[in-house]
């Protein structure tokens, strides 16, 4: 680790001091996270990165900071989704591998921000567990980026936001766009979301049930 390197923090209020501070050096930050007066979900930028505001815990340079994983192993998962306890199958329409969260195609406008970056996209499928978002520009999100997610005038579901990572970035045509996966949905958006994937699978359950 480089401790000597140059970073800079966004202004405390921007509506009163529009000053970027800094510049400080990797010590210096690493001691205001410890001390507390920065946390890990604060902004910062270094001259060496992208020409964007990072959030602190995802600069390589403060991961150590970062809380290491528990060696135990997590609990059983007994919740399968509401779709898999209502019919108690997967369903896929893309692709022959079995989902734990059913997906089907989507019409919706949707809009992905960090707060500092605004991005107009369409959606091209949905389950309650994420959204596929169309874009012809991938390289404004980085993968495992938090973002928030906004769907608009969905068919049967409505207007509604939440808080999301980028899963995957996909370059390649036809589907070039970014995976995002939910991380605080709605409960009543969640059953919504289940109610449209039920509509729009109900033929494959039928023929499913009936052979």
């Amino acid at each position: 680790m480089d401790l000597k390197k140059e970073w800079f923090l966004p202004p405390k209020n921007e509506e009163i001091n529009n000053e970027i501070r800094g510049p400080f050096s990797t010590e210096t930050i690493l001691k205001l996270v410890v001390k507390g007066d920065l946390k890990l979900d604060d902004h910062i930028w270094g001259p060496h990165l992208e020409t964007r505001w990072h959030r602190i815990f995802n600069v390589t340079d403060f991961q150590e900071l970062l809380s290491s994983y528990p060696k135990s192993q997590i609990p059983k998962q007994k919740s399968r989704g509401i779709s898999y306890q209502k019919y108690h199958v997967d369903f896929s329409k893309a692709g022959t591998r079995p989902r734990r969260y059913p997906r089907v195609p989507f019409n919706a406008r949707a809009i992905i921000h960090n707060q500092v970056l605004y991005h107009h996209s369409h959606c091209m499928d949905i389950s309650e567990r994420g959204v596929f978002l169309r874009s012809n520009n991938v390289y404004l999100f980085d993968k495992g980026e938090e973002v928030i997610v906004t769907i608009r005038n969905a068919p049967n579901i409505g207007t509604f936001s939440s808080p999301s990572t980028v899963i995957r970035i996909e370059k390649d045509p036809p589907n070039v766009g970014y995976g995002i996966c939910f991380l605080r949905l709605c409960p009543q958006v969640k059953r919504k979301i289940a109610s449209y994937v039920f509509e729009y699978l109900e033929p494959e359950i039928r023929e499913e049930t009936t052979e």
